[in-house]
């Protein structure tokens, strides 16, 4: 199941750009791209050093389910503050940049992944080395985007659609790592000294994430 995995997560990117590429043409495919490119500067924003820290502690605290919960609840508080913050950014940009000001409108459609962004917790599965489950969210998410993309994307006129469906992937994962962990772990309203504690701890690790720009850890 692994190996079957792996080949999927490989090979339906490659499919995918192959299909929208010759559907919408260079030019649109383009303009899905760069719209794509500009949102993917503020991801790192929202994952912050949380997804690495967020793995270093739970591997810690394994054993203990309050501590893990707090954790838990600690970085979705501060993600999701993270995400509005990226999000007033990105809105603040388009209006400020004339190479953005023709993106502005699929720009705004594409602001609610900032917040998607902010529920990934494969953090969790990552600390408790349950990566079994994370490859196989990967894995069904890239199948269920190649199916969209084949399905919905017929023309030029759907690079706006496509630009949503390329970004499915990496949201469908965080969703649904949030489901699976609140289902295991109560959430606990976090101390604002508690977050401010989790900003700081974060910060070293978080030049990793700006050097490795990306959705989060589930888009590995």
């Amino acid at each position: 199941v692994g190996f079957l995995t792996e080949i999927i997560n490989r090979i339906s990117p490659l499919i995918v750009l192959g299909l929208a590429q010759s559907r919408l043409g260079l030019g649109q495919f383009g303009y899905a791209l760069f719209a794509i490119s500009i949102l993917e500067i503020f991801f790192p924003f929202v994952s912050y050093g949380y997804t690495y820290q967020g793995a270093l502690e739970m591997g810690r605290i394994k054993n203990d389910r309050d501590s893990q919960s707090r954790l838990m609840a600690g970085i979705l508080m501060m993600r999701v503050f993270h995400a509005l913050a990226a999000g007033a950014a990105l809105f603040t940009a388009t209006r400020i940049l004339p190479s953005w000001r023709e993106h502005s409108s699929l720009l705004l459609m594409l602001l609610p992944y900032l917040l998607l962004a902010a529920l990934d917790m494969t953090y969790v599965n990552i600390g408790t080395q349950r990566m079994g489950k994370l490859s196989l969210w990967v894995g069904g998410f890239k199948l269920l985007n190649l199916a969209a993309v084949y399905i919905f994307v017929k023309g030029p006129d759907d690079a706006g659609l496509y630009a949503a469906l390329m970004l499915m992937v990496n949201a469908g994962v965080s969703l649904t790592s949030a489901v699976w962990v609140l289902r295991r772990l109560k959430f606990q309203l976090p101390k604002w000294a508690d977050c401010r504690a989790l900003f700081v701890k974060s910060f070293g690790l978080a030049c990793v994430v700006f050097d490795n720009r990306g959705f989060g850890a589930s888009d590995a």
